[in-house]
């Protein structure tokens, strides 16, 4: 059964600390696929997910490199791929469980191609008005405990 839960950030301050929170629960190996509108804030997402990592500078949009390393974090932008181009970019050896992935455009591949993948949360992200942004998170119940009381705590206070 997939839970979903929801957010509205304020700032970009604001989505840069929220997935800075939820970094201490994430298991390597999570998948987190990050879609939305376009400057809906999926790039800043991943700048607190850096942060919450121990990340030294600043992750950039990977949109014309396709995928960057930061250590445990890998950041892909599948935004100019079509599903084709996307599947055959061979980076599916990052799956395998020891590393953290952030997925922007993840739409761009069909679902069945995460099926490796034994954590996947999935992120939308919506524009409300210059500054705040909806975030709905979507993930499975049998997600560890851990993580589930982190989502619970940031998602519902």
């Amino acid at each position: 059964m997939t839970v979903s839960r929801e957010i509205i950030t304020d700032s970009p301050e604001a989505t840069v600390s929220l997935a800075e929170r939820l970094t201490p629960a994430l298991p390597p190996g999570a998948v987190l696929l990050l879609d939305g509108e376009l400057g809906g804030g999926k790039t800043t997402f991943v700048k607190g997910l850096a942060r919450g990592l121990g990340v030294a500078g600043e992750p950039r949009s990977p949109t014309f490199a396709l995928i960057r390393e930061y250590g445990i974090l890998v950041h892909v932008d599948l935004f100019r791929l079509t599903a084709t181009e996307a599947a055959g970019l061979g980076w599916e050896d990052y799956l395998d469980g020891d590393r953290i992935i952030a997925v922007e455009w993840s739409s761009h591949l069909p679902p069945a191609f995460w099926v490796r993948s034994s954590l996947i949360l999935r992120f939308n992200f919506e524009i409300l008005d210059e500054r705040r942004r909806r975030i709905v998170l979507a993930y499975d119940e049998s997600a560890p405990a851990e993580l589930r009381r982190r989502v619970e705590e940031l998602f519902c206070a």
